[in-house]
């Protein structure tokens, strides 16, 4: 927000003015960073989101899911990406459901033991196999900046049924 900025207040939050920053959508503004002007008319042309925590971002390298879930006569399906968070990633892991069969079947952490988000990488890869039984499959990715701040994608794979080759007989002979 740009000095001269003028926001509708609806109330105090502790430290914070509550402001309408646009029609319908309430923000907080540190008290030092603003002061009251009663009857100003509110001025929004100056006002831009800022988020001060984003969670983190997944990008499917090899997969396009923009159409819906996917569909393969594989038995194995190669997962490749990249998971980013501008504070720092915690870790990455995915998991498959089939059924009632839930397993954790990756997991990278981006941080030794102790090490706070601060300094710690801000991006994650991944490349995996994950196994496929016929039916569809739940895989779900979720990538963590820290215990209250994560992302999740979640991708539904089918599996056809493997065709069996069936044994072509030869006819009879007509019996005379």
């Amino acid at each position: 927000m740009k000095k001269g900025a003028v926001l509708a207040v609806q109330g105090k939050a502790g430290q914070f003015w509550r402001v309408e920053w646009q029609k319908g959508r309430l923000g907080f503004l540190p008290l030092a960073a603003g002061k009251e002007a009663p009857g100003a008319k509110p001025n929004l042309k100056t006002v831009a989101e800022a988020m001060q925590s984003e969670a983190p971002s997944i990008r499917l390298a090899n997969l396009d899911t923009s159409r819906g879930g996917l569909e393969t006569d594989q038995d194995h399906l190669t997962l490749t990406g990249v998971a980013n968070d501008a504070n720092g990633m915690r870790d990455l892991q995915i998991f498959v459901q089939h059924e009632n069969d839930y397993r954790k079947v990756f997991f990278r952490t981006a941080r030794k033991p102790g090490q706070q988000a601060v300094g710690s990488p801000t991006q994650l890869d991944f490349h995996t196999e994950l196994a496929l039984k016929p039916g569809n499959s739940t895989v779900v990715i979720i990538a963590r900046e820290d215990d209250d701040l994560q992302s999740q994608r979640t991708i539904v794979v089918h599996r056809k049924q493997p065709v069996v080759a069936q044994k072509q007989g030869v006819p009879e002979r007509a019996q005379r």
